[in-house]
């Protein structure tokens, strides 16, 4: 079964040759990565075509999915 990838869920992406884990977010009709660290402040990315998504986080230490 394959996860959607909708917005408010947590995703692995390629950013700048990088990878991260932000959440999925649409702000003003376009599709953001925020972080969620509380100890680090990072900006949001719009993501655009620059932007690979490579998965959605189903489950880690603890359940993301709510």
């Amino acid at each position: 079964m394959q996860a959607a990838i909708v917005s408010g869920r947590i995703v692995i992406a390629v950013v700048d040759g990088g990878f991260v884990i932000r959440q999925l977010v649409w702000r003003d009709g376009k599709p953001v990565l925020e972080a969620r660290n509380a100890r680090m402040r990072y900006d949001a990315v719009i993501a655009d075509e620059s932007v690979e998504v490579w998965g959605v986080v189903r489950a880690s230490v603890r359940n993301l999915q709510g």
